[in-house]
């Protein structure tokens, strides 16, 4: 009797494990199962237990085949990404003015049509001194992770703030002991962030870093493309040694500064499964009116500039099964309605030619810089239902 109720308890508890991640096990036909015992002092009992049947996990598919289905993207930005010269630790999610994330918000992105969702994460102040993450953090993360999850979103997280130039660990600029600092602290933050995801299925993404920059300057030393390529060496290796479902697991890496221009002297880190790898790039251009709002946008030289973008990630990179992730694009909220003609002109160009979209939304609703609100995440609602529905447009 007892190792029946053992075997039982392990059934449960697998059913637990298979939705630690999200799996969707809402809705779910019960099942019931009937255990009869017989003991030589008493007649034989039936006992009725009654579990959940779980769906099927994500499977793990190849980049191609992922990308075909992340669809449309949209950021939880200034969330889990703020950063504090303080250790606020779970406040720092609502530290940059945004309300706590809720299910009913991932839910609202979900109904809005989206397909995946960049939960942007930063680890500054959340880990200590030897580099040992906060549990607390992680176990939030993952309890969000699990809202997208559960909508049957993909879900894409990553190491974001982390290079702020005020305190940050992660910059091209360090030299000598401080580089080797900054790659072991690279590796000792993924190993335990892989490690504590590893249970996720397929439709959780790691993305190795944002921004990697020392400035915002398209002029930078050679130097900062080859170690932006040793982090994502780096990334890659050290997923992969933490085994399981990391084996498998899609993997993205940035160029320097996430930017297209820098993609010739991108190196594909070496991998020890074939076809899981993605490449992140971010692009607001024209950044006086996709970050500012400031002038117009439309002439044929405005959308030769989109073009000549999606034609070298495409050409050198889509084509050759390396899907592209735009991982952050938007235009800031204006007067201006030539807003609507840059975004249903750009989502589509991305869109179409294998490009994941994913719009940057970091709840901010004023205009000009900065204001990148499509929803309203106190009320979870669309907020800017112009702008969603000129992102819609590009699955018409």
């Amino acid at each position: 009797m007892k190792k029946i109720f053992s075997k039982l308890l392990t059934s449960i508890l697998a059913i637990g494990i298979l939705g630690a991640c999200g799996t969707n096990v809402s809705g779910v036909t019960e099942t019931t199962t009937a255990v009869t015992t017989t003991a030589a002092t008493t007649s034989a009992t039936t006992t009725t237990v009654t579990t959940a049947a779980p769906e099927e996990a994500y499977p793990f598919e190849s980049a191609v085949d992922t990308a075909a289905k992340l669809g449309l993207g949209w950021n939880l930005g200034n969330a889990f990404d703020s950063v504090d010269s303080q250790k606020l630790g779970l406040d720092a999610e609502s530290s940059w003015g945004n309300p706590k994330t809720t299910p009913e918000l991932v839910k609202a992105v979900k109904d809005a049509g989206f397909d995946t969702i960049r939960i942007p994460v930063t680890y500054i102040n959340h880990f200590d001194a030897n580099g040992k993450i906060d549990e607390a953090w992680l176990k939030r993360v993952k309890e969000v992770v699990g809202y997208a999850t559960d909508n049957d979103l993909y879900a894409i997280i990553n190491i974001h703030h982390d290079g702020q130039q005020e305190n940050g660990w992660l910059r091209p600029i360090f030299e000598g002991e401080e580089r080797e600092k900054m790659v072991k602290t690279f590796e000792t933050l993924w190993t335990q962030i892989a490690n504590y995801f590893e249970d996720c299925g397929g439709n959780v993404l790691f993305a190795g870093m944002n921004e990697f920059h020392e400035g915002y300057s398209w002029t930078y030393p050679q130097d900062y493309d080859d170690i932006t390529n040793r982090l994502n060496q780096a990334f890659v290796t050290t997923v992969r040694a933490t085994g399981g479902n990391n084996a498998e697991r899609i993997l993205i890496t940035p160029t320097y500064n996430t930017i297209t221009a820098a993609t010739p002297r991108y190196i594909l880190p070496t991998d020890t499964i074939e076809g899981r790898q993605m490449l992140e790039v971010h692009c607001y251009d024209p950044w006086s009116f996709g970050g500012e709002g400031r002038g117009s946008w439309g002439s044929d030289a405005d959308k030769a500039e989109v073009d000549n973008r999606v034609k070298t990630l495409k050409t050198g990179f889509v084509d050759k099964g390396v899907p592209v992730i735009m991982g952050e694009y938007g235009a800031v909220r204006s007067d201006n309605p030539e807003r609507f003609d840059y975004i249903r002109y750009v989502t589509k160009a991305y869109y179409e030619n294998g490009i994941t979209p994913v719009w940057w939304d970091n709840g901010q609703f004023g205009k000009g810089t900065e204001n990148f609100g499509l929803m309203d995440r106190t009320n979870a609602t669309v907020f800017d239902k112009e702008a969603l529905e000129a992102i819609m447009s590009a699955k018409e």
